[in-house]
């Protein structure tokens, strides 16, 4: 099974692949960005069966391309097995009424696409609609096991709440609708790999002692939250987590300057540990803590952190640090 972060620049978009089945894929988000880059895969491949498609959470970034691969799905016969949610219209529309015009009208073209599937149910390209929480039954699929971890139900009942705090005028600003996102486990053939889109600071201090208590869970591959933001960062749960020795943790990041993510301190946490850093872009904390050093030369880029002595070699700074981040297990 492949994993690839593909680069969205800020942004999420991950396909998994299956070399034994050529004409088959996953998704987990699909953002429009860098010219919808799972779209252009799966023209590109060939793709005929779509297993699952998870939206992590309502935000543009992780959602804004998946209408158009929807349509051309349906214009192209491909199948798409299991389509996920985290959130419902009500929810998602009413927010963006007060947030963004823009993306009000891109998640009403997206419920409109699955309103219509939904209504012909024979003719439908997609085989079976299902809500995320951490009450979901775990999606099996051959050798892959897909567990939820997040979001919480009664967590996200408060942003229905907040909401109509909101159009009363009693609260000024939107809630939060990371409270959305997803913390998915995946299995395959043994081997674990924990994918956390946005997921809020809550959800890890509530998982933290599930881990620490469940050490048979040993993580080959972890990306880490909300770009490696610092409001999302959890010590304690990464200190304690389960991980083979140089786990790829990923950040899918791009240039965006009123966020400058990744956090130099999460990076620097991070890097602290025993994992080997992955970016799909080599932007802010990132620059930061590893001193900026030029990248692309043909010779190893010792890269030090702050404070502290030289303590990694990094070869092939350039595929580790831009770009698609592809991981085989």
């Amino acid at each position: 099974m492949k994993v690839e972060f593909l680069n969205v620049d800020q942004g999420d978009s991950i396909l998994i692949t299956w070399p034994e089945q050529p004409n088959k894929c996953g998704i987990i988000d699909c953002s429009k960005e860098n010219g919808n880059p799972i779209l252009n895969l799966v023209k590109s491949l060939g793709i005929s069966e779509i297993e699952f498609i998870i939206l992590s959470h309502p935000h543009v970034d992780h959602f804004s391309g998946v209408t158009e691969l929807l349509k051309y799905c349906k214009a192209n016969r491909i199948q798409v097995n299991n389509l996920g949610l985290t959130f419902d219209t009500l929810v998602s529309i009413a927010y963006f009424k007060f947030y963004s015009y823009t993306n009000q009208l891109m998640l009403k073209d997206f419920f409109d696409e699955i309103l219509e599937q939904v209504r012909k149910p024979k003719t439908s390209y997609l085989k079976n609609l299902f809500q995320i929480s951490k009450d979901t039954a775990a999606l099996k699929l051959n050798n892959l096991t897909i567990t939820f971890r997040s979001p919480i139900l009664s967590e996200t009942i408060k942003i229905h709440r907040a909401l109509s705090k909101l159009g009363n005028g009693e609260i000024v600003s939107p809630p939060n609708l990371n409270v959305f996102s997803t913390i998915i486990e995946l299995e395959y053939n043994g081997k674990f790999i924990l994918l956390t889109s946005d997921a809020i600071l809550s959800y890890f201090k509530k998982l933290s002692s599930f881990y620490t208590s469940n050490p048979s869970i040993k993580f080959e591959l972890v990306q880490i939250p909300h770009h490696g933001s610092s409001q999302n960062h959890f010590p304690k749960f990464w200190d304690d987590l389960n991980v083979i020795l140089d786990c790829p943790a990923v950040f899918s990041v791009g240039d965006e300057p009123k966020d400058e993510l990744p956090d130099h301190d999460v990076v620097s946490h991070i890097d602290s540990l025993k994992f080997k850093i992955h970016s799909t872009n080599y932007v802010y904390g990132l620059k930061d803590h590893f001193g900026g050093k030029t990248v692309g030369s043909s010779t190893p880029a010792i890269l030090s952190s702050v404070g502290k002595l030289v303590k990694t070699t990094y070869h092939g700074l350039q595929s580790n640090f831009f770009g698609n981040q592809a991981f085989t297990f």
